[in-house]
């Protein structure tokens, strides 16, 4: 049995802990605090699932078997893989990475990022760790299809070998490979797509939902733009698009006026209960 250490159990993290015991492997799951409360929330997660049929319950055990929380990150050491998911920032990426040279871990061990907007290459040469690869899961992993992988020049044939084993496993993901660029393809494309529609609607004077309607219905996406801002936190559509336009230099993501209000006045979408709708009225 493959054993995966997950670093940082935020959004991510905690929910590609749950998905990848469901696959059968062994997790390390460490977060620097709080790990009593991300185990509560781990386990509150697998419950509800129970609840809702999607797994039963005898399946429970197994899972909760596979997984082991811990604050040491030294416990990592023991795993055949190390996925990285702590805060979207180089600085603190860098810093773990360093953390995780000192514990001495060996050439063959396979490093992973979840990074989603940052540059691989910049995350490389600050960490001092020349072939981690960019392992892009979904929000969350245990729904959404679609991995985004880029590997480094100096990712040997024999890890690549080793995570491909891993990636089998991952029987119902769409893998695809690409060359690193940064923010892959989806939130490239996505994050201007996003941003051109606050514009739109702004400059045209137009309602958030008329534009999600007409999005939803022309295109047969689950969501319109405003609104999948708002599932997203419209302060993370912010974070990445200032990301894309600092780093990029494409003035397409330099994030829309609207957009800067809204974070500015805590208006961050769903989670804070208000955004481009109002979603208090529904609790």
């Amino acid at each position: 049995m493959k054993s995966i250490a997950v670093l940082g159990l935020g959004t991510i993290g905690i929910k590609l802990v749950e998905y990848l015991a469901d696959k059968g492997f062994r997790i390390i799951a460490y977060n620097a605090r709080n790990i009593e409360q991300k185990e509560k929330s781990f386990l509150g997660n697998i419950e509800k699932k129970v609840r809702y049929d999607k797994i039963s319950m005898e399946s429970i055990e197994p899972i909760k078997a596979r997984v082991r929380f811990t604050e040491d990150l030294v416990e990592c050491k023991s795993a055949d893989m190390i996925i990285e998911c702590i805060k979207e920032d180089y600085e603190t990426k860098a810093v773990m990475f360093r953390m995780l040279s000192g514990l001495d871990i060996g050439h063959e061990k396979i490093i992973a990022t979840t990074t989603s907007s940052l540059s691989l290459e910049r995350l490389i040469a600050e960490s001092g760790i020349r072939d981690i690869v960019g392992l892009h899961f979904f929000n969350p992993p245990t729904r959404m299809r679609l991995v985004e992988i880029s590997y480094p020049a100096e990712f040997s044939d024999s890890k690549r070998n080793h995570l491909q084993e891993i990636l089998n496993r991952l029987d119902d993901k769409l893998i695809v490979e690409m060359p690193i660029v940064q923010g892959y393809i989806v939130n490239r494309i996505l994050f201007a797509y996003i941003n051109f529609a606050i514009e739109f609607m702004r400059v045209n004077g137009f309602a958030p939902d008329t534009v999600d309607a007409a999005m939803k219905a022309g295109t047969n996406v689950p969501m319109g733009p405003l609104e999948l801002s708002d599932y997203i936190g419209n302060d993370i559509t912010f974070q990445i698009l200032k990301a894309f336009a600092n780093e990029i230099q494409d003035s397409r993501y330099i994030p829309d006026p609207t957009l800067v209000e809204l974070v500015s006045s805590n208006k961050l979408g769903r989670k804070s209960g208000e955004g481009f709708y109002n979603y208090r009225k529904d609790r």
